[in-house]
């Protein structure tokens, strides 16, 4: 299933589904499509110019291959999101209403507050820039999800499932689970 319309070129879009539903434990997976790749028989991620978030294993496909693995699995009464930032092409999930994939720390920083960083950190014992070395891997591997599809690609929300369930998908009629805190903070800087 795709949207109608697609996310304008200049907008951050989210939305997210509660499964409700789900006796046969079907992959329920939500994500963001081309209009010209979108298949019925493939599911999300598995083109060139899509992102598929995985509901049955936490997993996040882009153009066919593994992506990032959550390793969950989302069952009755839970709630996983995705949005898309057009104009950067960064993707970010949901689980529960609580980010998968914040941005990197210094996403946002100002060139002064980078700098004033770089010279306290010239300045550390050894231990300090073991340390310090080992969050920045931590957070290269927290980064968020970005996709270049092509600058002119018009990207469609889309759902598509292997199977019967039943889920109340939320597009901003209702609140959403993520924490509009979180989001404005993280992304919309």
């Amino acid at each position: 299933m795709r949207g109608e319309k697609p996310v304008a070129k200049d907008a951050t879009s989210y939305f997210e589904i509660e499964i409700e539903d789900n006796p046969k434990q079907c992959d329920i997976i939500i994500g963001f499509c081309s209009s010209k790749e979108f298949q019925k028989e493939l599911s999300l991620g598995r083109s060139q110019t899509s992102v598929g978030f995985h509901s049955k294993t936490g997993q996040v496909y882009w153009r066919n291959a593994l992506h990032q693995d959550h390793k969950f699995q989302a069952v009755y009464g839970e709630t996983i999101g995705i949005g898309i930032r057009q104009k950067d092409g960064r993707v970010w999930l949901s689980y529960n209403g609580r980010f998968l994939n914040p941005p990197p720390l210094s996403e946002g920083k100002n060139q002064e507050d980078l700098e004033k960083e770089k010279k306290k950190e010239e300045g550390e014992s050894e231990i300090d820039i073991d340390l310090n070395n080992r969050n920045k891997e931590i957070e290269e591997k927290r980064k968020a999800l970005v996709l270049s599809m092509g600058e002119h690609q018009e990207l469609y929300p889309a759902i598509s499932v292997n199977g019967p369930c039943k889920i109340n998908l939320n597009v901003g009629s209702m609140q959403f689970r993520m924490s509009q805190k979180e989001l404005r903070h993280g992304l919309l800087h």
